[in-house]
């Protein structure tokens, strides 16, 4: 006959302000694996929305705890808002809290962002990981990993003209917050009238205002200026609307 207790039930939650929980667990055999599912209600508080796909959860011998799902998300960010975001999810929690998230790649997608006066439609991007995990946090609470996206492609308008962002890579990593763009090339404006912005690397962060950071190797030409600009490298701000550059470069006609 074997000994201990096997867990097979379910658990409800609810109140406190906090959306309506409801898990199920199976266990055939004590100390043996666990498996379950649960759902968890749609939360709203002000502007912001989130919710959960069904998860499916395991516990194997070693109590290593899988749990997979996936995220939608509307809400503000910075100076604008993100609408219908989502991210599947695949966590793995292990020893004294060490947690690694998304260990292969996974499409971010959102219906419409608004940021520093800058509006993109629909997009989709494979955010795959850095390092093993898009998120890691040892047992000692150090956290570590980042996401890399090929050939990033994004459509959208800025003050009422049209806008193509497009690069070879993205990359956003945990431990220094903030994005990179390598090979970034941008066109705004009617094709008879095109402002083209091409740029070598591209650093930046979203602040409370818009966005801001550094740029390396720009050259371009800006519409209805017969003029040729290269060489560039400074700093660069993008909120409300406008494009503010600063640094040096290179013009000729």
């Amino acid at each position: 006959m074997s000994e201990g207790i096997a867990a097979n039930g379910s658990l409800e939650l609810s109140g406190g302000g906090l959306p309506h929980l409801l898990a199920t667990a199976r266990q055939t055999v004590p100390g043996g694996p666990l498996e379950g599912s649960a759902s968890i209600a749609p939360y709203r508080t002000g502007q912001a929305f989130l919710a959960f796909d069904p998860i499916a959860f395991a516990r194997d011998r070693r109590g290593v705890l899988s749990i997979s799902t996936g995220v939608r998300m509307s809400g503000p960010l910075a100076d604008g808002r993100i609408d219908d975001a989502r991210l599947p999810l695949r966590l793995t929690i292990g020893e004294r809290g060490a947690m690694v998230v998304n260990t292969a790649c996974a499409p971010l997608s959102w219906s419409r962002l608004t940021i520093a006066g800058t509006t993109i439609g629909a997009s989709r991007l494979p955010l795959c990981p850095i390092g093993g995990a898009l998120l890691r946090r040892a047992s000692d609470g150090a956290l570590s990993g980042g996401a890399v996206v090929e050939a990033p492609r994004l459509r959208g308008t800025i003050g009422g003209q049209p806008l193509a962002i497009e690069g070879r890579t993205l990359t956003a990593s945990v431990g220094n917050p903030g994005f990179r763009v390598d090979s970034l090339a941008v066109r705004l404006g009617d094709p008879q009238d095109l402002t083209r912005l091409d740029i070598a690397r591209l650093d930046g962060r979203v602040e409370n205002e818009g966005i801001a950071g550094s740029f390396e190797a720009l050259s371009g030409k800006l519409a209805a200026v017969p003029l040729l600009m290269t060489e560039g490298e400074g700093r660069w701000r993008l909120a409300g609307s406008r494009l503010s550059l600063e640094g040096g470069l290179q013009v000729a006609d």
